[in-house]
């Protein structure tokens, strides 16, 4: 499985970490695997770590897509950290930041810096 994921629910918090080559079937069944599980609820908050990934098999029009899945305002996570290690990672992720709305940076980042996500993700 190219994504892994571990959920901590005494931390309020779902650890997802991609390697290899992702593309948009690995983000949905990821996507799904995370739905079916018991310990998701919208509450929680997602450190998403892109930096092992050796390519991404992602359009910018899948992007569109995936990010526009759900209901429009929906959230499905309180507060998610993208942590990217490339240019093209942080650019992926600025598309689906922007078509998911949002705009701020007061639930969503993109973050470089390990240490910085984490320090992100876990204020409350």
């Amino acid at each position: 499985m190219p994504i892994r994921m571990r959920f901590m629910p005494q931390r309020g918090l779902l650890v997802s970490v991609a390697h290899g080559r992702l593309t948009m079937d690995d983000l949905l069944h990821h996507r799904q695997r995370v739905a079916e599980s018991t310990h998701y609820h919208p509450g929680l908050h997602l450190l998403f770590d892109t930096r092992r990934t050796s390519a991404i098999g992602v359009s910018g029009d899948a992007v569109r897509t995936f990010a526009g899945f759900g209901q429009p305002g929906q959230r499905r996570f309180a507060r998610m950290a993208l942590l990217v290690g490339s240019d093209l990672h942080y650019g992926i992720s600025r598309i689906f930041q922007a078509y998911a709305g949002q705009h701020d940076e007061s639930t969503l980042r993109i973050i470089r810096d390990p240490g910085e996500a984490w320090r992100w993700i876990n204020e409350r």
